[in-house]
């Protein structure tokens, strides 16, 4: 056998071995937002915020008692929403704010966190998992 046809052969085999594996993507910055911008995160996800790049951490979902979509309800129900919040060289701060207007905000890290809009609005038919949220706040000064 020659070598010269080998060589083909082996650049094919080494190219191969460089092909990148599903689901393994290299892991992404933060994006960044200003402060006062409404922004949306899944759980589990981060964004920084302003100047000072401060982080904001949706955690989870701690309860969801809405009103599902597929039923009629006497009350609105609430959801309960777990956030850090760290500003750079600080201890983060976790928190809980609501889906009911009047504890839907809380302040951490020297700013006032909003929670805008939680979604999914659960539905009987289907039960929502905790990689189905999305959650809506906006970061500003108190």
């Amino acid at each position: 056998m020659r070598w010269p046809a080998l060589v083909p052969l082996f650049g094919v085999l080494l190219l191969s071995a460089c092909v990148p594996v599903a689901g393994a993507a290299a892991p992404q910055a933060p994006r960044a937002v200003t402060l006062g911008e409404p922004f949306t995160l899944a759980a589990g996800a981060t964004v920084r915020v302003g100047p000072e790049r401060t982080g904001v951490t949706f955690k989870a979902v701690l309860a969801d008692s809405r009103c599902p979509t597929d039923v009629q309800c006497i009350q609105a129900g609430e959801a309960v929403v777990r956030v850090t919040v760290a500003r750079q060289g600080q201890p983060a701060e976790t928190v809980e704010v609501q889906t009911t207007p009047s504890l839907d905000h809380a302040t951490a890290a020297g700013y006032t966190l909003t929670l805008t809009r939680l979604l999914p609005v659960p539905n009987t038919k289907r039960p929502t998992r905790m990689s189905d949220y999305r959650a809506t706040f906006t970061l500003a000064q108190p």
